[in-house]
């Protein structure tokens, strides 16, 4: 599934274009990519977020660690590899 949103994807004031693509196998585990613009981001940083089948976040990075630490290993993910939706 890819979808659109306006949040604040990071601490700032402002909000940034979201544009994220969301997979998942049939028990649960799956992996979220994104595209972030605008806000306190500014420029195109990418993002992305696994989880397991208990729902529990597994994995995560974003370009310079503007949305949060990384964290996790990506071999654990259900999805290994990025699949960004396309730009806007």
């Amino acid at each position: 599934m890819v979808f659109g949103l306006r949040a604040n994807a990071n601490a700032g004031a402002g909000l940034e274009s979201i544009t994220l693509r969301s997979r998942w196998l049939a028990s649960g585990a799956g992996r979220g990519d994104a595209r972030v613009t605008g806000g306190e981001v500014g420029a195109e940083i990418t993002a992305s977020e696994c989880w397991n089948n208990t729902f529990k976040r597994d994995y995560f990075v974003s370009e310079s660690n503007m949305l949060g630490q990384s964290e996790g290993n990506v071999a654990d993910c259900a999805f290994a590899t990025a699949d960004l939706p396309p730009r806007p």
